[in-house]
């Protein structure tokens, strides 16, 4: 945050307080236990928001969480985009991040010029929760495909192993 300020940014102590100075409030957090806390916690962020702002969540969380959440947008007039996204820290820091949006164009289009200096891509996939189940089946092929290279690497080693033997042992029966 001290970075941040530093080149600009207004601190505020609460996520209430941010949401109530902002026309688009960005949310990224670890998990979703820790978005629930920053929206519907004491001084949650939805308990500020503005009609006619728009919340941003860019966390990997449910389909179903991105959906309440967007209930509860609508709910205080605001509007609401569901943003997982991929590139990690350093796509945020260049600004080369690929944002899997779900929600209404509409909103979509309002955001753009905010998302467009965040990020290199953006994939409108579709209505609230259709973000989010992109995102998990791409980290479900992420996880597949680290689970493949340990599962060779292993049988690799077994084989390797076993080869070395065979190569000794054919050697000594010469």
């Amino acid at each position: 945050a001290n970075d941040m300020v530093s080149d600009g940014a207004r601190l505020a102590p609460t996520a209430r307080e941010a949401a109530a100075a902002a026309d688009v409030l960005f949310t990224c957090v670890s998990d979703p236990p820790a978005l629930e806390a920053v929206l519907w916690g004491p001084d949650g962020a939805l308990a500020g928001l503005r009609k006619g702002s728009i919340l941003i969540d860019s966390s990997t969380v449910s389909p179903g969480l991105a959906r309440r959440v967007a209930a509860a947008c609508a709910e205080r007039g605001a509007e609401f985009l569901e943003a997982p996204i991929t590139g990690g820290t350093w796509g945020a820091e260049k600004g080369e991040l690929v944002f899997l949006m779900g929600g209404e164009a509409a909103t979509l289009d309002r955001a753009r010029p905010v998302l467009d200096h965040l990020g290199k891509k953006l994939f409108h996939l579709g209505p609230h929760g259709a973000g989010q189940t992109i995102k998990l089946a791409m980290n479900l092929l992420y996880e597949m495909e680290v689970e493949a290279l340990a599962e060779s690497l292993a049988l690799s080693s077994l084989l390797g192993s076993a080869l070395r033997l065979d190569d000794r042992l054919s050697v000594q029966l010469k």
